[in-house]
């Protein structure tokens, strides 16, 4: 599966119950938000101070902070739950994962620092670090779900994907002496979510290119007869030919036989391959 695993279950919550007059409100929030957290898809993660994206994580992510305070009216936690269900399923089509942090519980230290007081949504892209990301959270307007997957695009990280159209545009993408290339070959003409989760994964083992929309220079260049394919090669230098390494046809087993094929037959890279180690991160 593209989409499996996570961090686990998700842990019940407590909360000290604070004090003031508004502590009854806030034990009941807490409480609903350890049902909210049972009743989430289970390809949602808990994220929190000890498991959280940074520059190595495997996957781009989107991150929830749920407050206990937001859950105190009657309904919200049903209206919450809808519309996490709904965000998950947008980002796994576009190769994004969700997690979410019990902010009520034990992490109520850890959404209090800084700049993640106020947030709601956010995405980490790798390098680029947190942002905030503005769903429309007002009672009369909300990020649909194709506007929220461009956005999601616009926050993939330059390079994750290259887009190639010809056969000379691959050639100086690909040229490097050693440099270890997977080309997706798709009959789409938007990138597959599924290919920008495994680019973003898989990114230290070599470089990831798309030609989309049954391109038909590509297609004759590597015998395509059936979409999609992937073929991973070896470039053989600036400007030279490639040597192709693997071919497989179909959606099924492809990250498998990718990862296998890049590992067992790859070069450096300027990175890729099997020579280079690949490290346990989220």
């Amino acid at each position: 599966m593209f989409f499996g695993g996570g961090f686990g279950g998700k842990p019940s919550s407590g909360y000290n119950g604070g004090k003031g007059r508004n502590s009854e409100g806030l034990r009941n929030g807490a409480k609903q938000t350890r049902q909210l957290l049972s009743e989430l898809p289970d390809d949602v993660a808990m994220l929190g101070a000890k498991k959280f994206p940074n520059k190595s994580s495997r996957y781009l992510w989107i991150v929830r902070y749920i407050r206990p305070s937001e859950l105190k009216v009657s309904g919200s936690k049903t209206r919450l739950i809808d519309e996490i269900t709904r965000i998950t399923r947008t980002a796994k089509h576009a190769g994004w994962r969700v997690g979410v942090v019990d902010c009520g519980g034990r992490e109520e230290e850890f959404c209090g620092k800084g700049h993640r007081r106020g947030y709601k949504w956010t995405t980490f892209e790798g390098l680029g670090g947190e942002t905030e990301l503005d769903l429309g959270d007002g009672s009369n307007r909300r990020l649909g779900d194709e506007k929220l997957k461009e956005v999601l695009k616009g926050r993939i990280p330059e390079g994750t994907v290259v887009d190639v159209n010809r056969v000379s545009k691959l050639k100086r993408v690909a040229g490097k002496e050693g440099g270890i290339t997977a080309v997706l070959l798709t009959d789409k003409y938007d990138v597959p979510g599924a290919w920008v989760k495994i680019s973003y994964k898989d990114r230290e083992m070599g470089t990831f290119v798309v030609a989309r929309g049954k391109n038909l220079e590509m297609g004759k260049e590597f015998g395509v007869k059936k979409y999609p394919v992937v073929v991973v090669i070896r470039g053989m230098g600036e400007g030279k030919e490639w040597e192709v390494l693997g071919k497989k046809e179909g959606k099924d087993g492809i990250e498998e036989w990718l990862v296998n094929t890049m590992e067992e037959k790859g070069g450096e890279k300027g990175g890729g391959g099997r020579n280079k180690k690949r490290r346990r991160v989220r």
